[in-house]
């Protein structure tokens, strides 16, 4: 995931419906490609999923960029309980990095199909 170029992305995001974020969000059905960025000001934040059971069937493909410091925690409810994932925003030394994450529902849990980490931002 290292060097990914944000006029692709921003093509990809828009062309097939998804959608950028610096704070948080919940995330409506169909939004099912984010690009997580930082704007420098807002601290962590949280994009909750939507509801497993409307969400039955579907993957989530989750972007986090290396231009800033701020975690991003993905969460959302099952019929069991809650998912959770923290996409860290610093590796090893304070090296910023790039994450990935897809998600799928199967109606009544999260599952975690990818989670990727990229390189540090130099």
């Amino acid at each position: 995931m290292p060097g990914l170029n944000p006029r692709f992305l921003d093509a990809h995001i828009s062309r097939k419906g998804g959608k950028k974020v610096d704070n948080g969000v919940t995330l409506k059905v169909h939004e099912q490609i984010i690009y997580a960025t930082s704007d420098g000001e807002v601290a962590d934040y949280t994009i909750t999923l939507p509801n497993v059971s409307d969400a039955e069937g579907r993957r989530y493909t989750i972007f986090k960029d290396n231009e800033g410091t701020d975690d991003v925690t993905v969460e959302g409810e099952t019929l069991f309980g809650k998912y959770t994932k923290v996409l860290d925003a610093t590796e090893g030394e304070g090296d910023v990095k790039e994450e990935m994450l897809l998600v799928y529902s199967d109606g009544m849990v999260w599952h975690e199909l990818a989670h990727t980490e990229g390189a540090a931002a130099a």
